[in-house]
């Protein structure tokens, strides 16, 4: 998985902004800023997972190797920014068991891309979101 973030000057700081993961962080330098949007996401899946950023001007490319940890993180971050329990996020996409959509989450199981574009359709909303697989 690789989605789209972020950096630019804001005052004297440099800003990098993931908002698929309703993260931002802050830094005096640019490297900084996109370092620290790095421990952020490796502090969000609480697991050594190497994250990689690619910049392109003040875009930047986010990916890890181990693509259903940075899925499971994606996932549960929309849906605490929806406001919903895992139970109630199951039930409004369908699902049978709100442990199925959990193990999602968890990371234990990665959605089929047909299942994923689905879920992320779904729980999306109006924001924009840019994520490539591949």
């Amino acid at each position: 998985m690789v989605f789209e973030a972020k950096v630019y000057k804001s005052g004297k700081f440099w800003i990098s902004e993931a908002p698929v993961l309703d993260a931002m962080t802050q830094g005096t330098t640019k490297a900084e800023a996109i370092e620290m949007l790095k421990d952020w996401i490796r502090s969000a899946l609480d697991q050594p997972v190497k994250v990689e950023i690619k910049e392109s001007g003040n875009s930047l490319l986010v990916s890890a190797p181990t693509t259903p940890q940075l899925t499971s993180l994606v996932l549960k971050r929309l849906r605490e920014r929806m406001g919903l329990m895992v139970r109630e996020a199951a039930k409004l996409l369908g699902f049978k068991s709100h442990n199925a959509y959990a193990q999602y989450e968890r990371g234990t199981i990665e959605p089929k891309l047909s299942q994923l574009e689905r879920i992320l359709e779904e729980m999306n909303g109006k924001t924009e979101l840019k994520i490539r697989f591949g």
